[in-house]
């Protein structure tokens, strides 16, 4: 294999396995955004494939074309000097948000399947994720290339398996769903649009650190497409046994989890991606903010023990009501940013400090 195609599935892993994190894996982000639509949700998660694809292009375009090596550089680009510095910290505030979140779906975890009580697994995962960040890049990197396979090709079989071998199986189950609860969308298509940015927030923080990855701007286009790609056909995948099951698990703190208890080989094949999921995101969150404050402050031990710590002590806030409350604040504000992103990348010849010369 070249270089040029192992760096797009590099970035394509890292792209996926930022994306897919607990609220995706463990169903309850598919609930709250697309499944609660009916039938229209999964219009909705294609919309939301195309849009990641479209955006992830555009970030690495601006990457390669810009020799953008951090997200300050790529911040004032689209923002200018004073909103880039502002949107930074927002940044930070966020990655710290969601790193935590994550450290909480993995205590969650570890009270649902193993018995450990929460407390014990978010020390647990957070320990994990302080060993990676000592290896840097490279580590974060190799760690997504190896799961990230794991968890689409996984995701999208515990799906359909869940989906066919149940004997409700019927297209009325669709019909199970509501109308849409988010206050922020009403309807599949903002719903989509919202999930999409927020989520690119993170994403724009990581694909900027990988410029030494993007050789071309072919492997910019295949790396974002790729990905989007991927979380398309995982997120179709995983929520048809959320249609299917809706009136049972649309409360439930991890939704996919409930239904698949009772299911003994599929339950620990499901566990494994689950908790693929939460590290890769945590691992995603954890290394843009690491990098971020290394940059200001220097000093990279501290800020690893730091955020690790911290982790643990916002997971307390619980997972549900990082998804449900705090989530979609970010996502409104990100729509600004992809909005720029797109005008940029696809539309702008030239840029300096956020302004068309």
């Amino acid at each position: 294999m070249s270089a040029e195609k192992k760096n797009i599935l590099k970035i394509a892993s890292v792209y996926t396995g930022t994306v897919l994190g607990a609220g995706f894996a463990s169903g309850k982000e598919l609930i709250n955004f697309f499944v609660c639509y009916g039938i229209s949700g999964f219009f909705g998660m294609i919309a939301a494939g195309v849009f990641f694809s479209v955006i992830g292009f555009g970030v690495l375009k601006i990457v390669y074309e810009n020799k953008i090596t951090n997200y300050r550089e790529f911040s004032t680009l689209i923002l200018g000097d004073r909103l880039g510095a502002v949107s930074e910290w927002l940044v930070c505030g966020f990655l710290l948000v969601l790193f935590s979140a994550m450290i909480a779906a993995g205590g969650e975890m570890s009270g649902a399947v193993f018995n450990i009580g929460k407390l014990k697994g978010e020390i647990v995962l957070s320990c994990l994720c302080f060993l990676t960040f000592l290896f840097e890049l490279d580590g974060f990197v190799e760690i997504n290339t190896f799961l990230a396979p794991v968890l689409v090709i996984g995701g999208i079989v515990i799906g359909l398996y869940i989906f066919f071998v149940s004997p409700d199986l019927a297209l009325e189950t669709f019909s199970v769903c509501g109308a849409g609860s988010f206050s922020l969308s009403n309807n599949f298509v903002s719903s989509a649009f919202i999930y999409v940015s927020y989520n690119i927030i993170t994403a724009v923080t990581v694909l900027v650190s990988l410029n030494k990855l993007i050789l071309s701007k072919k492997t910019a286009k295949y790396g974002g497409v790729f990905g989007g790609v991927c979380v398309c056909l995982l997120g179709i995948s995983m929520s048809l046994p959320l249609f299917e099951n809706y009136d049972k698990i649309s409360l439930a703190q991890l939704p996919v989890l409930n239904i698949v208890l009772d299911m003994d080989f599929i339950k620990y094949f499901y566990v494994v991606i689950l908790l693929s999921a939460i590290f890769t995101t945590a691992l995603a969150n954890g290394f843009s903010l690491i990098q971020n404050f290394e940059r200001k402050k220097g000093g990279k031990l501290p800020v690893k023990v730091f955020l690790c710590v911290w982790g643990v002590l916002m997971a307390q806030v619980g997972f549900s009501n990082f998804i449900e409350n705090i989530y979609p604040f970010f996502g409104a504000i990100g729509l600004f940013e992809i909005i720029l992103i797109l005008k940029i990348a696809f539309f702008s010849k030239k840029h300096k400090n956020g302004i068309d010369v």
